[in-house]
């Protein structure tokens, strides 16, 4: 999974598709084949696979869901999900915080209520300027 994400981001399509094909573990297989099918051909390309991910994982998951959405622009739902990782205290929030797919909604003043919302100690760097 991880090495498919690093190809996929260095634009690696073809090498980052072989890489999440290989993955063994379900979870991380069906969250790394929407990152490269959405990559390869947007929403039509990829939307068997992203409800396969939302039946299976975005109740448990919604930090990880958040990131799907933030990756396929859908910042309205994105922004949902976080606060249901906020409010069932996901443990992967603060670490999902950190994904790329959140950067393009720094600019989005719900991301810096967000972040005041989440009472993160001062200096803690996630992009509230």
């Amino acid at each position: 999974y991880m090495k498919g994400k690093v190809l996929l981001a260095q634009g690696k399509i073809e090498e980052s598709l072989k890489e999440f094909k290989q993955e063994k573990h379900e979870f991380f297989s069906i969250y790394g084949m929407n990152f490269i099918l959405f990559a390869i051909g947007g929403k039509s390309n990829s939307e068997d696979v992203f409800n396969q991910y939302l039946e299976k994982f975005s109740q448990t998951d919604p930090a990880n869901t958040a990131d799907l959405y933030a990756f396929r622009g859908n910042y309205e739902k994105a922004f949902d999900y976080l606060n249901k990782a906020f409010e069932i205290k996901d443990p992967v929030l603060i670490e999902a915080l950190t994904y790329p797919s959140f950067k393009s909604m720094y600019k989005d003043s719900r991301w810096k209520n967000f972040i005041e919302k989440i009472d993160l100690p001062e200096n803690h760097g996630y992009a509230l300027k």
